[in-house]
């Protein structure tokens, strides 16, 4: 894959416009895949694909979860957790009530993929556990 460089934000718009389309589906079209996808255009990363309900459950099930798992691949790909204020562009763990998910930073707040689609949710409604500066 290779990168997509320049202001994140316009960059941003037009990603979330086309992942607004896709339907969910665990693997090629669930939170981690959907920021996967953007860190992939920004830094032109690959990251390992799963299929199924089944093989998400099995990587997100252990000790830590989705954070242990994200935390290992960004880490891999030699990035390091951001401690700044929050930009457009940043990708993160976060936790609204009892779901934690992998999510983008918008403008507007953060944007994260579930079973009904992209969900915008204002920066006071969630907890960010984790961030990584991408854009």
């Amino acid at each position: 894959m290779s990168a997509m460089p320049g202001t994140p934000a316009p960059r941003l718009a037009l990603y979330l416009r086309a992942e607004a389309a896709r339907p969910f589906s665990w693997g090629s079209a669930d939170c981690a895949a959907f920021v996967a996808g953007w860190v992939g255009l920004r830094r032109g990363i690959d990251y390992p694909q799963y299929e199924g309900e089944a093989a998400a459950r099995a990587l997100t099930g252990s000790p830590g979860g989705i954070l242990r798992l994200a935390a290992r691949a960004m880490r891999q790909a030699g990035f390091r957790v951001a401690r700044d204020e929050p930009q457009p562009g940043d990708v993160g763990i976060v936790r609204v009530g009892a779901v934690t998910a992998c999510a983008i930073k918008t403008g507007r707040g953060w944007v994260m993929r579930g079973h009904a689609g992209l969900t915008m949710l204002p920066s006071d409604n969630l907890r960010v556990i984790a961030r990584w500066r991408v854009g």
